[in-house]
Parts: C-alpha cells; structure tokens; sequence
C-alpha cells in the first residue's frame, strides 16, 4: 500500500514538472507561439530584443472629416527609450541620423514623439533638433507597457 502511494506522488511531481516546463517554453517563445498576446504583430521578424514594437515608430493616417472636405495627414511616429531613437523599426543612436531617415521616408506633415521610459537629454535632444530642422511635431502620452 504504502508503494502505491509513492508510485502515485512521484508520477504526480513529473506530471507537475512537465506542466512547468511546457509552461516556461510557451511563455519564453513569443508568448506561447500565438497563445495570448494582444496578436497585434507585423509579423516582420524584428531584431530588436526587448523592444515594444506595440509599439513603437509606424506611419499611420489620420482622417479628419468636415462638412466640405475630408482631409488627410501623416504621421511619423518615433517612440525615445533609453537614449535611443525607434523609427519604422529601425533603432538610432543620434538624431542626425534619424532625422536623415525622417527626411528620406517622405512627405511628413508632423512627427508623433513618444516616450518610452526616455532619458530626458535625448527626449530634449529630438525636440531640439526637430525644432531647428523645421519639424512640426507632438508630443504623445507617455507608454505604459
């Protein structure tokens, strides 16, 4: 009697660490190979480990209807974590750079600046250097995730 009980606690402890491990393969493999998640991905592959691409630096459009006209404007986002800038994937350490990239992507009504746990000399740093290429730009809230 006391065998089967032993028999039956130690197939209960594997069976317990195969849950486990099975666990901690799904949750370290982008989140469980699709299971959970907010399934908002590009599916592009990006190589920026640790970065919230939710984030992060997309060119979206805006309409704004009136009665006569409806009007549309584009956006680049850039997203500043750390000392770095994130924009269309892509991470620059200095804002001559970035702004180079701003230029070449195209006709850019304003520039989206988000802050990701910035560090305020490189958050004042972009503004500054938006400012002095005649950038509009806006500031957005800061990111919670």
């Amino acid at each position: 009697m006391m065998g089967k009980i032993i028999k039956c606690l130690c197939a209960i402890i594997f069976l317990l660490l195969i849950v486990i491990a099975v666990f901690l393969i799904f949750t370290k493999c982008n989140n469980g190979f699709g299971l959970g998640g907010s399934g908002d991905g590009d599916g592009s592959g990006s190589s920026n480990a640790g970065s919230s691409v939710s984030d992060t630096a997309e060119i979206s459009e805006e309409a704004a209807e009136t009665e006569e006209t409806a009007e549309t404007e584009a956006f680049f986002n850039v997203t500043v974590h750390g000392s770095e800038y994130v924009f269309n994937s892509n991470t620059y350490t200095d804002t001559e750079e970035l702004l180079k990239a701003l230029q070449e992507a195209g006709d850019v009504t304003t520039v989206r600046v988000k802050d990701d746990l910035a560090s305020e000399k490189a958050y004042q740093a972009l503004l500054d250097a938006l400012r002095e290429n005649d950038f509009h730009y806006e500031e957005t809230e800061t990111a919670t995730e």
